[in-house]
């Protein structure tokens, strides 16, 4: 078992549980709904663009800074919590990126969704919906997807700001996208991403599994009619209806930052309810059987079990005794997640999934309404959405980390051959070079050099990158 900050190993003469019995209580893993394709032989596709919510400081996004650099890719950062839109576009012009970052984009730009408004006074509510100014994760990312289908935009990656992750692992998700594949989430290499209580799980021994996310997840706009709900596991829903269909696959990998999922036991406080939605839809997926399945009779009997789970992993931990921080930690967090049980019902699950279907066709019917005779570019979604925003287009100058200055060196050799191709255009023309802005991006006032988008329709392996792959294409 791999072992990252803040925790120690717990082996089997300290504590072991039944894999036979918490089967009965518990799926481990829902990997098996998600294809796992090829990506020798795919046509490499263009990114639109890197949908990044953040809330760290902007040290932060260097890694997605370096990522944007080696693609030349458009990157919208939404800011919110720590970040800032200056400091976000500081960085990207040494870093030579092309960016757009919003601060702080207000929640009344989307829908009054009913499940947002189903939880709101309980313990299970976002602190962050409680204020229309402090955009959440699921609000960031619902404008991203919002920005996307208002530009005309196909084909968007949303990174989170404690991802780690290369460009070849977005080259192969992206080039997967399509007709049969709607979504593609890379494979989590780093601290595992899962709730409070199956953190406590794999702790106590269990083969605890980890499925993909919108931390680092590809997605194919127009096929994608689905929204993040506040609520966690907002993922998992947002993927719910795909996953049924079979439409998302997982390829790659990437690598989520450690973080203490102990440090508060509010934390499993609100995580509750939404993992006990998430789980119990993927349990019946596991069991080929739909969301119609999850009736009054459904949910009691799993409820049950979870809460059985719940007591299965306290009564081990509790045998080691509270002597040990990590231990006392597990059972207070472990403890909050039970009490939720006093308010979580099967009338309660069944109310919200109805409200999460009516709230699907609602935002089905917003984003129609808001592209309807639009003309789709980037700058017309800013404006139309009224959101404040700062930009800076990529800089031909070098970045200052050593590692993207090598990853961009193939990319000056493609720079090198379109403005070749741009002085034997100027010559036969017989015109002044005139710089005109991208009919898909907000007008610029500096000067970038010429992009390789034109070649992007040609044929290559998924690991060929536009840049960075170590050869020239063409």
């Amino acid at each position: 078992m791999t072992l990252h900050a803040g925790q120690r190993a717990i082996t089997a003469d300290t504590l072991e549980v039944s894999k036979l019995q918490t089967a009965l209580l518990h799926h481990d893993t829902h990997v098996g709904l998600l294809r796992r394709p090829s990506t020798v032989g795919r046509k490499s596709m263009p990114v639109d663009a890197i949908i990044v919510p953040a809330a760290r400081p902007v040290k932060a996004l260097e890694a997605v800074f370096a990522v944007a650099k080696t693609l030349r890719v458009l990157l919208v950062v939404i800011c919110s919590h720590k970040a800032r839109a200056a400091d976000a576009v500081a960085a990207a012009k040494r870093f030579g990126v092309e960016i757009i970052a919003i601060d702080n984009p207000s929640r009344s730009l989307l829908p009054r969704f009913k499940t947002t408004q189903a939880l709101v006074g309980t313990r299970f509510e976002p602190f962050a919906t409680r204020s229309a100014a402090i955009p959440d994760t699921s609000a960031k990312r619902n404008i991203g997807l919002l920005l996307a289908r208002m530009a005309g935009w196909e084909r968007i990656v949303f990174v989170d700001d404690d991802i780690a992750i290369s460009a070849k692992a977005i080259q192969e998700a992206v080039c997967l996208l399509g007709d049969e594949l709607h979504a593609v989430g890379l494979g989590n290499d780093g601290y595992p991403d899962n709730s409070v209580v199956c953190h406590a799980y794999r702790l106590a021994g269990g083969g605890q599994g980890a499925f993909i996310g919108a931390g680092a997840l590809a997605v194919a706009v127009s096929k994608m009619d689905s929204f993040f709900p506040d609520v966690y596991n907002e993922d998992w829903l947002f993927l719910y209806h795909s996953v049924a269909a079979g439409r998302v696959a997982v390829v790659g990998e990437m690598a989520q930052h450690d973080y203490d999922p102990f440090a508060s036991k509010r934390r499993a406080t609100q995580e509750e309810f939404g993992d006990c939605l998430g789980e119990g839809l993927f349990w019946l997926l596991d069991d080929d059987q739909r969301s119609a399945a999850a009736d009054h009779a459904f949910w009691t009997g799993f409820l049950a079990k979870r809460r059985a789970f719940i007591a299965e992993l306290r009564r081990h931990i509790a045998t080691l005794g509270q002597a040990d921080p990590l231990n006392a930690k597990m059972l207070a967090s472990l403890e909050a997640a039970d009490a939720c049980h006093r308010i979580i019902n099967a009338r309660r699950m069944i109310d919200f999934l109805a409200d999460w279907e009516k709230d699907r066709e609602t935002w089905k019917q917003f984003v129609d309404d808001k592209v309807a005779g639009q003309v789709r570019r980037i700058d017309k979604a800013l404006a139309e959405l009224g959101l404040l925003y700062q930009q800076s287009e990529p800089s031909p100058a070098g970045t200052e980390l050593a590692a993207v200055a090598s990853a961009s060196a193939p990319a000056a050799r493609v720079r090198k051959r379109d403005r070749v191709r741009l002085r034997v255009k100027k010559i036969f023309s017989g015109l002044r070079s005139v710089r005109r802005p991208h009919p898909t991006r907000p007008k610029e006032t500096g000067r970038r050099a010429a992009s390789p988008n034109a070649d992007r329709g040609e044929p290559a392996g998924c690991a060929d990158l536009l840049v960075g792959a170590g050869r020239r294409r063409g």
